[in-house]
């Protein structure tokens, strides 16, 4: 990959005036606040937790299976004061718990926080068309055919 595709990239990725800069910023503040509460939850049940959403003041917790999520449940008090004292979590209100069967626990699978919103996101098919043209534009000058085939499948 040359430089100027990097920039490229870099340019798509993080600018945050078009909707996948927004994206990605967005996953990767949530995968920064996940580490965050996996620091101040048991560590038997980090490996199998995971920040779901933040809206509302209200902390979505995902885990894959009903018996972490009860076990979270049970200290549901003492977790939300532990996370009211550190400031990324200082207006949460109440917490609300998800059991995904389809929940990842793998540790070498670094990109969860940004493959579910990927999968997720309905905004980068409802793009306006100049940004689409901007995005196309942009793609089509990165060299390497398997990054642009792919940034070019995420506009689908």
């Amino acid at each position: 990959m040359k430089i100027s595709d990097e920039l490229i990239i870099n340019n798509i990725l993080f600018n945050k005036y078009n909707t996948l800069g927004k994206l990605c910023y967005h996953a990767q503040k949530l995968k920064l606040l996940d580490n965050v509460l996996k620091s101040a939850i048991d560590s038997r049940l980090a490996n199998h937790c995971r920040i779901g959403s933040i809206d509302n003041n209200c902390l979505t917790i995902e885990t894959s299976r009903s018996e972490y999520l009860t076990q979270l449940k049970f200290n549901t008090i003492d977790l939300l004061t532990a996370l009211r004292k550190l400031p990324a979590f200082s207006q949460i209100i109440t917490i609300k718990y998800k059991v995904c069967p389809d929940f990842n626990n793998s540790n070498n699978n670094n990109n969860t926080t940004v493959t579910r919103l990927l999968e997720s996101n309905k905004s980068l098919k409802n793009l306006s068309d100049i940004n689409k043209d901007k995005l196309l534009s942009e793609i089509e000058k990165i060299s390497d055919a398997k990054l642009r085939e792919a940034l070019l499948k995420l506009l689908r």
